[in-house]
């Protein structure tokens, strides 16, 4: 992508994903320390929101969580938490616009019950329903999104989580302002043409890879960016019966492989069925490859914003307008107050 070419710096998605560099670059996580410090001493947690919201912030922190301390959070929409035991549970309620029905009626049922959970809001906005529902509300410094498809805000969201378990748990984080940079420099890299062309033309496009968020979130956006049909592969399921229906038109991308994984992809899916592979790693592998920075502990984020290049790329050389889809809307499903 190239922000200074016409082409790219007339939308509102191409700009917002630039901004994310200066989100990351100017972050100030000083007020995180008042929001740890008004937590309770409760050792559950429960990540909540919808969409982009939840996806990648409420997963990867989960992952992180695991890998470096083995231990294990809830992510898990409003309405199915609704049905779950919270209490003694903080509940990070995500929400851009602060109107998320689904959010909003878990936390009203909340209300309701007998037994103590603690809710911190995280949202855009200052005055909405999820400010009045939460012990403690954190709003966003990344502004609007006037595109329909949320990006800087998924960063940013993220971030804060990260920051916040990081502190609690003492996890390792990575530097905020090189991470901005690497997502700028991630944003601008060139995208081989052929990469292009094979990610455009394909009908039905597969995203494989660890349950952290990453890919799953790259099958949304290209939903809504680029509407076009998408499915999401939790970590080798693409090698546990989904091969029986795949077609040599569609496409796999395989974000952040599993490295002894790949010669059997290469040989029971694109050889034998004819399908193109490609790959998103800060590693150079067989298949074509976007590879990304190395940053310890910030991976994860840049492989996302690879995809959104990669994104903004196919739906410039569609022709389509990537800011606004036809039937998604900015607030999925929004509350109704009555």
């Amino acid at each position: 992508m190239n922000i200074n070419n016409n082409d790219y710096g007339a939308y509102f998605i191409t700009n917002e994903m630039i901004d994310t560099k200066n989100v990351m670059v100017n972050f100030d996580g000083a007020s995180i320390d008042e929001l740890i410090a008004s937590l309770p001493g409760y050792s559950n947690f429960l990540i909540t929101g919808e969409g982009s919201s939840r996806l990648f912030p409420g997963k990867h922190i989960r992952e992180k969580l695991l890998k470096e301390k083995g231990i294990n959070i809830i992510v898990d929409g409003g309405l199915q938490s609704k049905d779950y035991y919270l209490d003694e549970t903080v509940i990070f309620g995500l929400s851009n616009s602060g109107k998320t029905s689904e959010l909003i009626q878990l936390l009203e049922h909340r209300m309701t019950k007998k037994g103590n959970c603690f809710t911190v809001g995280i949202s855009a906005y200052d005055n909405t329903p999820l400010k009045g529902l939460s012990n403690y509300y954190y709003q966003l410094t990344s502004g609007e999104e006037k595109a329909v498809a949320a990006t800087k805000t998924v960063i940013e969201q993220t971030y804060i989580l990260h920051v916040i378990f990081a502190k609690i748990y003492q996890l390792q984080l990575p530097d905020h302002k090189e991470l901005g940079m690497n997502i700028e420099k991630t944003l601008n890299q060139a995208v081989d043409h052929s990469i292009i062309e094979k990610f455009t033309q394909a009908p039905l496009i597969y995203f494989a890879g660890r349950n952290n968020g990453v890919a799953e979130e790259l099958c949304l956006k290209t939903n809504e960016i680029l509407r076009k049909k998408s499915m999401y592969l939790e970590g080798t399921y693409l090698l546990h019966g989904v091969e029986e229906v795949m077609k040599p038109d569609e496409l796999i991308v395989i974000v952040d492989p599993f490295e002894n994984e790949l010669e059997k992809c290469k040989k029971l899916l694109h050889e034998d069925i004819g399908i193109e592979i490609l790959v998103i790693s800060n590693k150079i592998t067989d298949f074509p490859t976007i590879q990304i920075p190395f940053q310890e502990g910030a991976n994860e984020y840049l492989q996302l914003v690879a995809g959104w290049n990669l994104m903004i790329e196919s739906g410039i050389n569609s022709g389509i307008n990537i800011d606004k889809p036809e039937r998604v809307r900015k607030i999925g499903n929004e509350h109704q107050t009555v």
